[in-house]
């Protein structure tokens, strides 16, 4: 998925990563419609009612806006 988008929008910034309000694992839901994928169970089995299908689900590492701030690494060099 995030080749896809590197090669459409090679200009474009993207961290790939899951932000939340707390750093820990979390289960991500793969949508058939890539613009729905979420962390939230509720709202991908919603989403389920509404016709769509999860196509899977993988457990990543969610982290803080802090935590991107507070490591330079994960930013590009032409935004530190």
């Amino acid at each position: 998925m995030i080749k896809e988008f590197y090669r459409k929008r090679p200009k474009d910034i993207n961290l790939n990563i899951l932000v939340s309000g707390e750093s820990v694992k979390q289960d991500f839901y793969i949508i058939d419609s890539t613009t729905l994928n979420t962390s939230s169970e509720d709202e991908a089995h919603r989403l389920e009612g509404l016709g769509y299908k999860i196509k899977y689900k993988i457990e990543i590492h969610s982290i803080t806006v802090p935590e991107i701030i507070n490591k330079p690494k994960l930013l590009p060099e032409k935004i530190k």
